[in-house]
């Protein structure tokens, strides 16, 4: 229960029942050692709002938000230092990590970035015919990836983003918000707008 506003909770995850963080919409961010008994602010706290927030491993995490910024914490979120600043007045919105090295984050308009030294380094890359906000995004390994994004489509890769397919086909009803596997292989995309999933 965070003792000062700090506006709309935009993420929350956890890597195992004790351990977790959140971001909120004033650019606050929480941590949590005890399955969310108690939540603690981060000394250090990125910049700006930041909608996305994944585990990189025990103690790294990464976030991205407002002007494409992506932040960094090697300490299982109580500091954050920023990763890369991208374009003004753009935003990113999805962040995944496979590993502590190889990781991407989705932007607009087909915008995203790739890291492969642990947030070092961000390589841009572009998925085609995407001309919207990608929310989601999920690396099952390093070759197969899948981004869910609004307008409703699931883009998808094989090769590790050099090639991207749109695998739904644009739809203008849905928006497509979240994407996630199960151990088995199935995937789920939830939004609004959309009878299915």
């Amino acid at each position: 229960d965070p003792a000062n506003d700090q506006g709309d909770v935009n993420d929350v995850k956890f890597h195992d029942s004790n351990k977790g963080v959140l971001t909120t919409a004033y650019s606050g961010t929480y941590f949590t050692t005890d399955g969310g008994a108690t939540w603690v602010p981060a000394t250090t706290n990125p910049s700006m709002s930041q909608y996305a927030v994944c585990y990189a491993d025990a103690t790294t995490l990464f976030s991205c938000g407002n002007n494409q910024s992506i932040y960094k914490s090697s300490d299982g979120g109580a500091t954050w230092t920023s990763s890369y600043q991208g374009a003004f007045q753009s935003v990113s919105l999805g962040i995944d990590f496979v590993d502590a090295n190889n990781g991407m984050v989705t932007s607009e308009e087909g915008a995203y970035f790739k890291t492969t030294d642990g947030g070092a380094s961000w390589t841009p890359g572009i998925i085609p015919d995407q001309y919207g906000l990608m929310r989601g995004v999920v690396m099952l390994d390093l070759g197969n990836m899948f981004v869910c994004a609004t307008p409703g489509q699931v883009f998808r890769t094989v090769d590790g983003g050099t090639t991207w397919t749109d695998d739904s086909g644009m739809d203008f009803d849905p928006s497509y918000y979240s994407i996630l596997f199960t151990p088995d292989g199935t995937g789920f995309v939830s939004g609004s707008g959309a009878t299915g999933g």
